[in-house]
């Protein structure tokens, strides 16, 4: 029978990320793609809480976030799957085709089974609800860290829930 886990392990779990992160001295430069500005806000606001984690810019669609990703080559994407034009599956595959591509977490209104299978399979790090854009900072870095994946079916699953 393994251990029971508590809330402390999940706080140690938490500074090992962070630890991974900054122990480096490396910061992941994040690019935020998105048409909608109070999405824009919440995740600037995301961003500049995370230690390891800076802003470089901002994309409204997926044709420009293909641009900017070019240019700029982040670690990370936070790419709103609800956009204009290009959907953010469409531009989550095409970034991930790239050499070296950067870390790309996509972020849902709410949980939907159907697009968190559609963007794994074109390679997405983890998709995730707006409101568990905070709670997932633990698996966000840790896919950075390790480039590793952090998807299910029905959406993110943490580290410390496997």
């Amino acid at each position: 029978m393994a251990p029971r886990r508590g809330p402390a392990d999940a706080v140690v779990e938490w500074a090992g990320a962070i630890d991974t992160v900054t122990s480096t001295g490396r910061y992941f430069r994040t690019v935020i793609v998105s048409d909608s500005p109070e999405f824009i806000r919440a995740a600037y606001k995301w961003i500049e809480s995370e230690p390891g984690l800076i802003f470089v810019a901002t994309a409204d669609n997926g044709f420009a976030a293909l641009i900017t990703v070019n240019v700029l080559r982040p670690d990370l994407v936070l790419m709103d799957i609800a956009m204009p034009g290009m959907d953010s599956v469409e531009a989550t595959r095409r970034i991930k085709a790239r050499t070296e591509p950067p870390a790309v977490v996509l972020i849902a209104q709410d949980e939907r089974p159907d697009i968190a299978r559609r963007a794994r399979d074109v390679g997405a790090d983890a998709v995730i609800s707006r409101r568990e854009l905070g709670e997932s900072s633990e698996c966000i870095l840790r896919a950075l860290a390790a480039r590793s994946a952090c998807l299910t079916d029905t959406g993110l699953t943490r580290r410390s829930d496997r």
